[in-house]
């Protein structure tokens, strides 16, 4: 029987299955030494091989395929604390999300966020508007919730000082939330990274409480795919009252505008092209289970979703994702948008920053 603490483990062994999800696969020549002087905790993580901590246990990603993070891991090329300086004159856009801002499959040009930034500085009757450039900054990290989106601007959003707050979310929240404790969502519409899980079980020594992840191995025998524990109905309750929080948060901080992101999911699209089609069905398998059920949701309740967000300034890239053509690739996974992808979502982004700011 696969034992996921044994009092004999190596320091690297900790966390069974999961140093899979934590550890960087690629190699990237990090100056580490001139990372870990900005703050205790990218010191106290400095020589780790984990790929990515959540704040404030050490900066947000290491490995990064693409480069270009700032030392706190948010794909900025500006230190959060040099921002105000630097970008005073422009009208500052705050983008939260998880991966799919963060962008874990293009590079810097291909992002949402870069190609958002160019659009909207190329409508010459918007900024005419505003008065000034448009610059985009990019708080987004992989697996973050609503909930984390919020703990960031909470931490970080200071420092930008936004006009405007994009909350670019969905996904994380309907696939996460299946698996957390039924009694936090339920209870308290907290919903959380299934991974911290591990991290509590390995900073607790928790040797005698099962989680999910000690089976999450498919090569070994005792392997199970992730549960869904909360009910549609919860999932949907707590997400949007997190995202009605946010907006509200945001506003009582003077922020000008917010517009709430309804991501797309590759089921969005009525025709997917065949690379897509293989993708759809290329789960991993410990979230088979998980992603079915995430198609389900945005199927079934994506009308009550909008509902629930109402009066809110919504952006909906879920609806703007149905017509696109099964020629191009969009989606580089279930969810995880490819360069045309985020061409779409930035277009789509423009329409609703337009809406709002052209009144």
């Amino acid at each position: 029987m696969f034992n996921f603490f044994r009092k004999t483990n190596s320091k690297s062994d900790l966390l069974g299955p999961a140093q899979r999800v934590m550890s960087g696969s690629i190699s990237v020549d990090f100056d580490f030494t001139s990372y870990a002087e900005h703050n205790i905790f990218n010191e106290l993580s400095q020589s780790s091989d984990y790929g990515f901590y959540y704040w404030p246990y050490g900066y947000l990603f290491r490995h990064v395929k693409w480069g270009g993070v700032n030392s706190l891991g948010f794909r900025i090329d500006t230190e959060l604390e040099d921002i105000s300086a630097a970008y005073r004159d422009v009208f500052r856009i705050a983008f939260f999300g998880g991966s799919t801002g963060f962008d874990v499959l293009v590079p810097k040009e291909d992002t949402l966020v870069y190609k958002l930034e160019k659009i909207l500085n190329e409508d010459e009757e918007l900024c005419e508007r505003i008065g000034k450039n448009i610059k985009i900054f990019n708080l987004s990290q992989p697996g973050n919730l609503v909930l984390n989106q919020i703990s960031n601007f909470v931490q970080f959003g200071h420092l930008i000082d936004p006009h405007l707050v994009i909350c670019h979310s969905a996904a994380n929240d309907l696939c996460t939330m299946q698996m957390n404790d039924p009694v936090l969502v339920n209870s308290y519409c907290i919903g959380y990274p299934d991974v911290l899980e591990a991290w509590g079980k390995k900073i607790h020594n928790a040797e005698n409480v099962d989680i999910d992840y000690q089976y999450s191995d498919h090569n070994q025998p005792n392997f199970r795919p992730a549960k869904d524990r909360v009910s549609p109905s919860s999932i949907i309750d707590a997400y949007t009252f997190r995202v009605h929080q946010f907006n509200r948060l945001a506003k009582s901080l003077d922020v000008e505008t917010f517009i709430a992101g309804f991501q797309p999911w590759i089921t969005s699209k009525a025709k997917l092209s065949e690379p897509e089609q293989k993708r759809r069905g290329s789960y991993n398998p410990y979230y088979q289970t998980i992603y079915k059920n995430v198609e389900h949701l945005y199927q079934n309740f994506s009308d009550e979703i909008l509902r629930k967000l109402e009066p809110m300034n919504v952006a909906n890239l879920h609806s703007h994702f149905t017509a696109l053509s099964p020629d191009i690739d969009h989606f580089g996974d279930t969810h995880h948008l490819l360069r045309e992808g985020n061409y779409e979502a930035a277009c789509c982004y423009h329409k609703a920053a337009r809406t709002i700011l052209l009144k």
